[in-house]
């Protein structure tokens, strides 16, 4: 349902959605990081820019990307090799 705020009916706003590029909407300079860097680091990044997601880049190519629920993997996985605490 389109919002309230735009006077598209449904079917105008999937006809012009259909013809749109993903081309004239991306970031054309996105915020990466490297295979090297840590995790904190890359959180850090994607905090400060307010993404959710960062292409892993090496030697200008792309080689990955890591996203919010990796993130929370290595999260889990870190809390899972803690010992509780009596």
């Amino acid at each position: 349902m389109p919002s309230p705020a735009t006077s598209l009916a449904i079917h105008e706003v999937h006809s012009l959605l259909e013809r749109l590029p993903v081309a004239e909407i991306m970031t054309r300079f996105p915020v990466t990081v490297g295979p090297d860097h840590t995790v904190t680091e890359a959180a850090s990044r994607m905090l400060t820019h307010h993404v959710q997601a960062l292409p892993v880049t090496e030697n200008r190519q792309l080689v990955g990307i890591l996203t919010g629920t990796h993130l929370l993997y290595a999260f889990v996985r870190a809390q899972a090799a803690q010992p509780l605490a009596a």
